[in-house]
């Protein structure tokens, strides 16, 4: 019996091995459909977002705003659904022989496939790292957890929408559940994704969109002036704000735009017969000019389409044009009459402020001679006499001998010739500073010693263009004829104020030395012999 026992001990023992090492085997060599569903499993990455797949890199910022970036990137690889797929069950609720199966899979099975397919299984993470690492394991479970709390959340507030009405309450709890959706979108799949949107937007149109529509019929109904128009502006801004916010345009009711329409057509007329009563006289100008003004702000409020405004502004124009050319002579006898630079301002900002006064041909005519005007004063105080003696103070024939007037006018076109100059240059320097345009290496040298004369480098102001002036003239006796040579020799001086950091008073030659020059009556006008 003994040996009879043991013969049997030793053939369970032998039996007991070989079904060891068979499983063994089977174990260490995993078979082709298991591989073959690995692999599978490994390249469907429809549960993952695509937020997630393609940042790699995440910053804490990008974080707060996508939170599904700040879960493990493992735990992306194991989500429920691909969990379920694999392993039949929730990647927290794996048996551990199941575990121990499919760890096996990942490490034995040679995964060959696109580059593609490969990069995105891979990027996420390692089955086989994430079932031998207790850490990463960890990680897994704890965001998995996290990602089945979030969607579950999103299927909730997706379930919840379509139920909603254009009441107060509803809209409220709308604009609250599409607050709280946002972030957790981030973890949504594309079917859930898709979902989701589709049940927002039916919800925006049931509340947000129903509830404007509401308040605009309401108040069109109510309407009867520019007060009540102002107000329908104002639920306009609302609208346009909420499809800022939630990206769906609002629904504008047909019956809304007709009765709006009319209210807009009534205030047309309304303005337009008020333009009409700028047509006549210096005050009808005047008052033009301030209903202008003032009704760029106070029509914008209603915020009416654009054809609407430009049916009013060129209505404007036209009659404003019509009114400058009645009263031109009587503007330019304001201009005539004005002798200092203040009262010249006053007749400009009180009758020609508009930036549309220079764009007809009357407009621009009068302005000519405002400008013109402001020369002769300036003329006036530079030498010492009455503007209408600077009016004067010219030989405008080119027989005998030029005035102190005209010397002046010659010496005056040079400033302000240098003027123009400076101010081209200082407009490229300010554009380069604003990396609007790039200098080359000769302007920007100009600009920088400019800029660092005017202590604009250092507080990181714009650059101020000189605007030169004469601040003083004087002419030495009389100008006596240049004998054998035409035209006339004259003694003068003359100095300038401006920014002498920008080294261009030795240009103007506006030291106060008495100059001689020989001057010539040339194509109407006084110029030196040397041009």
């Amino acid at each position: 019996m003994p040996i009879k026992n043991s013969s049997l001990y030793a053939l369970c023992l032998f039996i007991a091995c070989c079904t060891i090492a068979v499983r063994s085997a089977t174990a260490a060599n995993p078979s082709g459909s298991d591989c073959e569903l690995y692999k599978s499993w490994l390249v469907d990455v429809s549960d993952i977002p695509y937020v997630v797949l393609w940042n790699r890199s995440h910053s804490v910022s990008q974080k707060r705003e996508k939170p599904a970036l700040a879960v493990p990137r493992i735990a992306w690889l194991v989500t429920d659904a691909r969990s379920k797929k694999l392993f039949g069950t929730t990647f927290d609720a794996i048996p551990d022989k199941e575990r121990e199966r499919w760890l096996n899979v990942a490490e034995r099975c040679h995964v060959r496939m696109s580059n593609n397919g490969k990069d995105n299984a891979t990027q996420v993470g390692s089955l086989s790292k994430v079932f031998r690492d207790p850490r990463l394991h960890q990680q897994a479970v704890d965001g998995v957890k996290t990602i089945r709390a979030a969607r579950a959340r999103l299927d909730q507030i997706t379930a919840a929408f379509p139920g909603l009405t254009s009441s107060e309450k509803d809209v409220a709890k709308f604009r609250a559940l599409y607050e709280e959706a946002e972030p957790l979108r981030t973890f949504a799949d594309t079917a859930r994704e898709r979902d989701f949107d589709n049940a927002r937007a039916l919800a925006f149109r049931n509340t947000v969109d129903r509830m404007h529509q509401e308040r605009l019929l309401q108040a069109a109904r109510d309407a009867s002036g520019y007060d009540d128009l102002v107000a329908i502006g104002k639920l306009i801004a609302e609208a346009e704000e909420e499809t800022s916010t939630y990206g769906v345009g609002i629904s504008w009711p047909p019956e809304f735009d007709e009765m709006r329409k009319k209210l807009l057509h009534d205030l047309a007329a309304s303005e337009k017969a008020q333009i009409d009563e700028f047509r006549d006289g210096l005050e009808g100008i005047r008052l033009g000019a301030v209903w202008q003004k003032e009704s760029r702000g106070r029509l914008k409020a209603i915020r009416a389409p654009m054809d609407w405004y430009w049916d009013i502004n060129n209505y404007f124009d036209a009659m404003r044009g019509q009114a400058l050319i009645d009263s031109k002579a009587d503007l330019q006898a304001l201009i005539y009459k004005a002798d200092t630079h203040a009262k010249l301002n006053s007749v400009i900002t009180t009758y020609l402020p508009l930036d549309t006064d220079k764009d007809n041909v009357a407009g621009r005519e009068i302005l000519a001679n405002a400008y013109a005007q402001g020369l002769v004063i300036e003329k006036a105080r530079a030498l010492g006499i009455t503007v209408r003696q600077a009016v004067n103070a010219t030989n405008t024939t080119g027989n005998g001998p030029p005035t102190a007037g005209d010397i002046y006018d010659y010496v005056n076109q040079i400033v302000l010739s240098v003027n123009a100059g400076a101010e081209s240059v200082i407009r490229d320097c300010n554009m380069a500073l604003r990396r609007e345009a790039r200098l080359g290496p000769i302007e920007a040298t100009t600009c920088f010693f400019i800029g660092a004369g005017q202590g604009a480098l250092e507080n990181s102001g714009p650059i101020n263009a000189p605007r030169f002036r004469i601040a003083s003239f004087r002419q030495s006796g009389q100008c006596v004829s240049a004998g054998n040579a035409p035209g006339w020799i004259c003694d003068y001086s003359y100095t300038v104020t401006g920014n002498p950091a920008l080294g261009l008073v030795n240009r103007l030659n506006a030291t106060g030395k008495p100059l001689r020059s020989r001057f010539v009556w040339e194509r109407g006008r006084w110029v030196t012999a040397n041009g």
